[in-house]
């Protein structure tokens, strides 16, 4: 199981996260995202696979979901879906391997609702509560 929800945040954009693992809190994280830059999911007619290492999980989360701000923002590539992914730890680093379905964006066919800036690490720390991973993410919009 794994969902998101809105969370109240001064200025910015909040989301509250549970996974019943990792990569399910990492799927809701992009869920959240999703549902705050977009008005409609996008048609996934492409996929990309994204390779993250980084010293910590929170870290690696706001790398991620970072990513694919980049990927929208710049290479105007707008992520759809997570096909599959797959997160691990060995010593202090990790690692994730994803494959997105997306498609590319242009003015004339895709309408952002909103446009993040930046993922923030602000109140950042993935818990593990009981069976279920949860964490806050606070967009900066």
């Amino acid at each position: 199981m794994r969902k998101f929800s809105f969370i109240e945040h001064t200025a910015d954009v909040g989301i509250k996260i549970t996974g019943d693992s990792v990569e399910e809190l990492f799927v809701a994280a992009f869920e959240g995202w999703g549902k705050t830059v977009y008005y409609k999911m996008p048609v996934c007619q492409e996929r990309k696979t994204l390779e993250l290492s980084a010293g910590s999980a929170e870290e690696l989360l706001v790398d991620f979901l970072n990513e694919l701000n980049f990927l929208l923002f710049t290479r105007k590539w707008a992520a759809g879906r997570i096909e599959n992914i797959s997160i691990s730890a060995k010593g202090s680093e990790h690692y994730l391997k994803a494959t997105i379905a997306g498609q590319k964006t242009d003015a004339e066919n895709f309408e952002l609702k909103e446009e993040i800036k930046a993922v923030t690490y602000g109140g950042l720390e993935i818990k593990k509560q009981g069976k279920l991973f949860t964490a806050r993410v606070i967009f900066d919009i």
